[in-house]
Formats: C-alpha cells, sequence, structure tokens
C-alpha cells in the first residue's frame, strides 16, 4: 500500500525547495571580498562608513547645513536636502568620520535608500578618482 502525504506537506516540501534553490546561488556570491574578482581583474575590496551628500562630507560637518536650514534637525534631512535642493545638487558619497575620507560612490539609486546609515559597501575602488563602484550596500548596526 502507498504512503500519500496529506496536500499541505507536498506544498510544505516544494517551498522549501525552492527556497534552498534561491539560497544557493546567493551563498555562493557571498565570498570574502578579497577573493572576488570582477572582468575587469579588480579585486572587491568592502568599505565601511555612512552615507552622507557630498557638500557636508567635504565639511566634515552638518552643522553648518543645520545652521542655514534649522528645519534641517537630522542627519536624514540634510543629506536628502543636499541631494535634492542644492544648486548644483549635492550626490550620495561614503563618508569614513574617523579618518574624515570621502569616496564618490557610482551608483547613486543604490545609495539612496541608506541616506545618513552607517553601512558596509562592496566593490571596486577606482583610486584615481577616489571612487567606489558599488556591487552591494548593507546597512550595518
Amino acid at each position: 500500500m502507498k504512503t500519500r502525504f496529506p496536500g499541505y506537506l507536498m506544498a510544505l516540501a516544494a517551498a522549501l525547495a525552492g527556497c534552498f534553490l534561491i539560497w544557493l546561488p546567493l551563498t555562493a556570491q557571498n565570498k570574502p571580498a578579497a577573493q572576488n574578482q570582477t572582468a575587469a581583474g579588480k579585486s572587491e575590496m568592502t568599505f565601511s562608513g555612512e552615507i552622507w551628500d557630498s557638500v557636508d562630507a567635504e565639511r566634515g560637518s552638518r552643522d553648518q547645513m543645520i545652521k542655514e536650514h534649522p528645519e534641517l534637525a537630522t542627519p536624514l534631512l540634510c543629506t536628502l536636502f543636499a541631494v535634492r535642493y542644492l544648486s548644483p545638487p549635492a550626490k550620495f558619497v561614503l563618508y569614513d568620520v574617523g579618518s574624515k575620507k570621502i569616496y564618490q560612490l557610482d551608483n547613486q539609486e543604490m545609495a539612496q535608500p541608506y541616506a545618513a546609515d552607517r553601512v558596509t559597501i562592496t566593490g571596486t575602488y577606482d583610486e584615481a578618482n577616489h571612487a567606489i563602484h558599488v556591487t552591494s550596500i548593507k546597512p550595518t548596526h
């Protein structure tokens, strides 16, 4: 006599198999940054800091922006204001507060959701332009 599995067990097994098939390729991509090679042969690196606007990062502080615009009382408001409303508009950058180093980001759309957040960015670094070709951005807590 054959054993039949209830429909919900079959659905659960199919869902788990689907999750595994999605998870497997993702784990293959999560190699240490030093081991990842791009098509151009450059090694991917990781960078940590905060997503700031380029104007305040150049100043090393958001104090002047807040003084000029008291309604911008949070880092997020300062960053978004500078990127959207200054003329010419600022750009999103990765700012290392400790070393005061500014990294230009080639992908502004990827940076926008992390405005004013502490992040870790993976990508290749262009030394001549102090720019990161962004592969991924993840928040750090």
